[in-house]
């Protein structure tokens, strides 16, 4: 029940985020799950989510090509330098993520539109990088209480 449950919620999830995208262009809204199961340390999800992430970020075509591997692999750097962080003061924690994740988002929006050849706005790309902050800022803490409480729940009927 356990594993059906948890293939449910993040079904869910992938959907959700998908449908959020498609209404706020220049959204990474599938980088929370990313960031939930790696704090939750569930090596077996991060398995098969990071590649479906990278392959549904590069095949909706809503951020530019390779975008996504460098940003998941930047979480993860970010996620180990500010590991001591999380220890000490999980507020402090979320805000440095949230807010370095945001820079790197107007980062590398510029760097691969520069690389491609693609013109850009950088209003447009400054305002991307701080919805993403602030996205960031709201989801992670709602969708992991959300997330605890479908786990709590599936406990507590078990006992």
């Amino acid at each position: 029940m356990r594993l059906l449950q948890n293939i449910f919620w993040w079904l869910a999830f992938l959907f959700g985020g998908i449908i959020l995208q498609l209404y706020v262009p220049g959204l990474d809204a599938l980088i929370v799950g990313i960031i939930l199961v790696s704090l939750e340390r569930d090596y077996k999800t991060m398995v098969w989510l990071v590649p479906a992430v990278v392959i549904l970020q590069e095949g909706m075509g809503s951020l530019s090509f390779g975008f996504s591997m460098f940003y998941i692999g930047s979480f993860f750097l970010i996620n180990k330098l500010f590991q001591g962080v999380a220890l000490a003061a999980k507020g402090a924690f979320f805000l440095l993520v949230s807010l370095c994740m945001g820079l790197l988002h107007g980062f590398y929006s510029w760097f691969f539109a520069t690389l491609q050849n693609v013109p850009f706005d950088m209003n447009v790309i400054v305002h991307d990088g701080v919805l993403q902050t602030f996205y960031i800022l709201v989801a992670w803490p709602m969708l992991g209480r959300l997330r605890r409480l479908v786990v709590h729940d599936e406990k507590k009927a078990e006992s």
